[in-house]
């Protein structure tokens, strides 16, 4: 008899999915970012219990760790285009405040 292999077998599916407008596709209701020039492009995603591998034309363009949950997006930054990376870090309290900056009738639009 042969030694068994060093690594355990691991199992995996395979699905098809297209990337969507946002460069995330969606695999058991969690979406994970391919780069943005696949946008509309058909891919293969490899999931196993702990990862998310996508590849395209059979070369793996995205790789994550998987994650249970559900409608939240999980992103590399570089996969964006640099245009949606600019406003990345934007969230409601950074808004409130530069509004707050210009003035007190913007700050109180910005609410």
């Amino acid at each position: 008899m042969l030694a068994l292999p060093a690594t355990p077998y691991e199992y995996a599916e395979w699905k098809r999915c297209r990337v969507g407008l946002d460069y995330h596709v969606e695999i058991a209701k969690h979406y994970y970012s391919v780069p943005h020039p696949l946008l509309r492009q058909e891919v293969e995603a490899r999931i196993t219990a702990a990862t998310v591998e996508i590849f395209y034309r059979g070369n793996r363009v995205a790789s994550h760790l998987r994650s249970h949950r559900p409608h939240c997006p999980t992103t590399v930054p570089e996969h964006m285009p640099s245009s949606h990376r600019r406003y990345r870090d934007w969230t409601h309290e950074r808004i409130r405040r530069e509004a707050a900056s210009i003035g007190p009738d913007t700050a109180r639009w910005s609410t």
